[in-house]
């Protein structure tokens, strides 16, 4: 914690040193203009003047910007100290839903059609120290359109839509969840998004990851769970019609 107050008594000193500087550099030129005798000191004073007056403007706003910037670090330092680290990005994935799917591990063996199935899911997230679910949510998987995902479902917060991509190689999924506002839970259901990041377990015949949440009340980020319920084809269905 130390280094932090350190850092902070520097940036107040840095400050205070730069607003002395500027003061005498005002006060020496005009020191020098009184001391100049007849016509020719007088301009000569106004000269010198007016160049310390624009190295005093460009001093303060050079002492101001890096004050400031000082302080910035300083309040990040302390926040991350105090709140920890994975506070600050907690709710955040690491990376972007395209950027996951392709990172994991390439299974090469031809499982994507038997892993990734049009049907009902059975979802569990854990939230609030409590296991929440199941809850149904039906998931078409379109091969022909870049591996897209649709779907939507409805779980204790409120009825939602599903859009996401998938890679046939990793066996990872990315999705967004958008709660629709007005419906389920007030309290809870803020028309908010969330992420979704899973990949396939073929011990237990699952998809399991992390959901990452943040809204203006709450960040949070835990254990989220697909199962398989029931095959069935979505292709004709429209978005709507999931939910």
């Amino acid at each position: 914690m130390w280094n932090f107050r350190l850092l902070i008594c520097l940036s107040i000193l840095f400050i205070l040193v730069s607003t002395e500087r500027v003061k005498r550099q005002g006060g020496g030129g005009g020191g020098g203009g009184g001391g100049g005798g007849g016509f020719g000191g007088s301009s000569e004073s106004s000269s010198g003047s007016g160049s310390l007056s624009a190295g005093a403007t460009a001093g303060i706003i050079v002492g101001s910007i890096a004050g400031v910037c000082l302080f910035m670090i300083c309040c990040f330092c302390i926040s991350s100290c105090i709140l920890g680290p994975k506070s600050l990005f907690k709710g955040k994935p690491l990376r972007s839903n395209s950027s996951y799917i392709r990172r994991g591990t390439s299974m090469q063996n031809g499982m994507s059609n038997a892993v990734f199935r049009s049907g009902t899911y059975a979802t569990y997230y854990h939230q609030y120290n409590l296991e929440h679910g199941p809850y149904d949510v039906k998931l078409g998987f379109y091969p022909q359109a870049d591996y897209r995902v649709h779907g939507g479902g409805v779980d204790d917060i409120g009825a939602y839509v599903v859009t996401g991509v998938y890679s046939p190689n990793t066996l990872r999924m990315g999705l967004e969840k958008h709660y629709q506002l007005g419906t389920g839970n007030p309290s809870e259901n803020l028309g908010h998004k969330v992420t979704i990041q899973v990949e396939w377990d073929a011990y237990n015949q699952q998809f399991i990851g992390k959901y990452y949440l943040r809204t203006s009340k709450h960040r949070d980020q835990n254990t989220f769970i697909l199962k398989l319920k029931s095959i069935k084809s979505f292709h004709s269905h429209t978005i709507e019609s999931y939910v």
